[in-house]
């Protein structure tokens, strides 16, 4: 009895995904001039859209990399309408928000009769035909499926679950991380061959404590977008609300930052300045009343890329930088033994020593004991 109910629920479950995935293509199939708008006022994050711009001119796979609310679902839609598919469906799928049985089906697609409940279902891969595929979370993806994902990206193929027919299908994947790929290579849930598959593309989105510039911008933009939230006029805020936005680290980035202002107006007592700020805990208020810094509540585990400044201003210098940085530290760690320093790191010989030649990293054991 118990697999017939599992069976029923997982069918009103896919019928209830494939209505979902027509309105996310009907959503995302937007005109032109209906494209979500990317508000910036910083050097790092043009310098983030320039490359994306880049990218998308290409059919290369990109993997957007930043911390939660960061928005990376928002540049996946700007590498989408800025391509020669920006005609076609962006369909997104968040592997982390579906249970990890059901992620492969929901990708490929089920054949009827392939397991207990199973019907004749279209995939997110068939429902992105000509468009994009946008996966968010990967770090959520079991390494299975990772690896069927990788093949698709190589030969452009694929399998439903439970059929035996080799299916087509011509899609842009974009993926999204919250952590950093480079401690999932070394806690083994990231493929060492789809990372460097994907790696091409890599875009990474600094929090919004690194690009400070943006936070007055972006709180203006959420106050207009949200003004009919509030039942009475809220002017701009008074420059002691801007120094408090500026002080506080803002841990779930822009996300956050409209959701406090959304609830902020939602709250205001009386019409005039925007004059406090009010979190999700009632009692994190801040006030232009108040000489009291901002509360901060702890920030979620950083994704963090540390080489020295010197190394180059641009993102493709830093990590470059980094990635430089870790296979050294790797090299000293095992004494010069590439074997060692490639299962230290997470990933293969071969591809070790592909990054080695890459970054022309030559010296003699000596140094590396030094």
């Amino acid at each position: 009895m118990g697999v017939i109910e599992s069976g029923q629920d997982l069918s009103r479950f896919r019928k209830l995904q494939r209505h979902l995935s027509v309105l996310n293509e009907k959503l995302f199939s937007k005109e032109k001039g209906e494209q979500p708008e990317i508000i910036h006022n910083s050097d790092a994050m043009q310098q983030v859209l320039d490359g994306a711009a880049r990218l998308a001119a290409s059919n290369v796979p990109v993997m957007v990399i930043g911390e939660t609310g960061t928005g990376k679902e928002l540049l996946a839609n700007f590498v989408h309408n800025h391509s020669p598919r920006h005609h076609k469906p962006f369909i997104a799928l968040n592997c982390g928000a579906l249970p990890v049985t059901l992620i492969e089906s929901t990708l490929f697609g089920t054949v009827k009769g392939g397991f207990t409940g199973a019907e004749n279902t279209q995939g997110y891969l068939e429902l992105a035909n000509g468009g994009t595929l946008f996966l968010d979370e990967l770090n959520a993806m079991p390494v299975d499926v990772q690896g069927k994902i990788l093949r698709f990206l190589q030969e452009k193929t694929f399998w439903k679950v439970g059929g035996s027919k080799e299916l087509s299908a011509d899609i842009r994947i974009i993926v999204a991380m919250n952590e950093s790929p480079y401690e999932m290579l070394r806690q083994k849930r990231l493929r060492d061959d789809l990372f460097y598959r994907l790696e091409i593309g890599m875009v990474v989105i600094p929090p919004l404590r690194e690009r400070k510039d943006e936070i007055i911008p972006l709180a203006r933009h959420f106050m207009a977008k949200h003004q009919a939230s509030s039942n009475m006029q809220v002017y701009p805020f008074p420059s002691s609300v801007e120094k408090q936005l500026l002080e506080y680290e803002w841990p779930g980035n822009v996300r956050m930052l409209e959701n406090v202002i959304v609830r902020s107006l939602i709250l205001q007592k009386e019409p005039g300045p925007l004059n406090e700020l009010i979190f999700n805990n009632e009692t994190d208020v801040i006030t232009n009343f108040s000489a009291e810094k901002p509360p901060q509540p702890p920030r979620q585990k950083e994704i963090r890329y540390d080489p020295p400044s010197a190394q180059g201003t641009t993102l493709t210098d830093k990590l470059e930088a980094y990635e430089n940085q870790l296979l050294i530290e790797a090299l000293k760690a095992s004494q010069g033994c590439v074997a060692k320093a490639a299962r230290v790191l997470g990933v293969s010989r071969g591809a070790l020593q592909y990054k080695v030649k890459k970054h022309n990293i030559t010296f003699s054991l000596e140094e590396i004991k030094g």
